[in-house]
């Protein structure tokens, strides 16, 4: 593993465990056995390794192909699920976030983009006939409150829970859409809640 990867690593899981306003630059540079020299020749300030930390994050979602199918649709919300569960304490530490303009911008941008393309990959779906949409302001709004729960879902539940829990929590979510399937789509939502859920 490359020098960067492991301070990244290592920040998360001290930035999970203490909250990213407690951990210093030192404890990280510790962390991953090199000099504070080394770490901050990488990262400068704590707030560019948190912002290479979300980068990392973004583009993990965003490398996913289009989504074609319930199965890759699942596949999505639950990288999400996973990611922002590595990344707990981006969520969970807000204050910090807030404090700093440019992270909150870049949080801003990098949370739209996201729940566009869950979206986006939503109204594929429905042009690839697996949902149909008779009331936008109802589906937008159902999109929105699954997108939204993946927050309170890490929020309330640890990462053995989540482990074991996490394919029944995106099978309750594909069931909600389930009102929104065709027969095609409702035949996929079956199918994976049977194999998966």
């Amino acid at each position: 593993m490359q020098t960067r990867q492991i301070i990244i690593e290592q920040a998360i899981a001290l930035f999970n465990t203490k909250g990213v306003q407690r951990v210093t630059m030192r404890e990280i540079a510790n962390a991953s056995h090199i000099a504070i020299g080394n770490l901050t020749y990488y990262f400068p300030r704590k707030k560019d390794l948190i912002q290479a930390i979300m980068d990392e994050y973004c583009n993990s979602i965003f490398e996913m192909d289009t989504v074609e199918s319930i199965d890759d649709l699942a596949s999505l919300l639950k990288l999400n699920i996973e990611t922002i569960t590595k990344l707990r304490f981006y969520f969970l530490d807000l204050d910090y976030i807030k404090q700093t303009v440019e992270l909150q911008q870049r949080d801003t941008r990098a949370s739209d983009r996201l729940h566009l393309f869950f979206i986006d990959s939503f109204y594929h779906l429905c042009d690839s006939g697996l949902f149909t949409v008779n009331d936008k302001a109802v589906s937008d709004a159902l999109l929105d409150t699954i997108w939204i729960s993946h927050l309170g879902y890490i929020t309330y539940t640890n990462q053995d829970t989540i482990n074991k829990t996490i394919h029944k929590f995106i099978a309750r979510q594909l069931l909600s859409l389930k009102p929104l399937a065709t027969s095609s789509g409702s035949q996929q939502i079956d199918y994976w809640i049977e194999t998966n859920g």
